[in-house]
């Protein structure tokens, strides 16, 4: 589905125009990344605990499609995600108090 800006409205075109997402896809998360350095990381974080560390360098592309940072399972949905140093230690804790903690 493609749209287009209607006069009155909000100037920008919608991200969906840049983008070929198939019929299931949407965007759930925007990082802006200034440089991609081969020692920055993102990491993902969904509601069922899945848990990914990806380069930020793997994102550095001009494809069309774009690139699936996480796949997300039926059911799922992304709490966060950020840019982190390799050397940065992560903390995630519930709101039932559970926490885990990782280099």
């Amino acid at each position: 589905m493609r749209y287009r800006r209607l006069q009155g409205q909000s100037k920008g075109t919608p991200i969906v125009n840049f983008l070929n997402l198939l019929q299931r896809e949407r965007i759930t998360a925007v990082i802006p990344i200034r440089e991609f350095k081969e020692d920055d990381f993102l990491i993902a974080v969904t509601k069922k605990g899945t848990i990914k560390k990806t380069p930020v360098s793997e994102f550095d592309t001009n494809r069309k499609a774009g690139l699936v940072a996480i796949k997300l399972r039926d059911g799922d949905e992304l709490v966060d995600i950020r840019e982190t140093s390799g050397n940065d230690k992560v903390t995630i804790v519930t709101k039932k108090g559970k926490c885990i903690s990782f280099s």
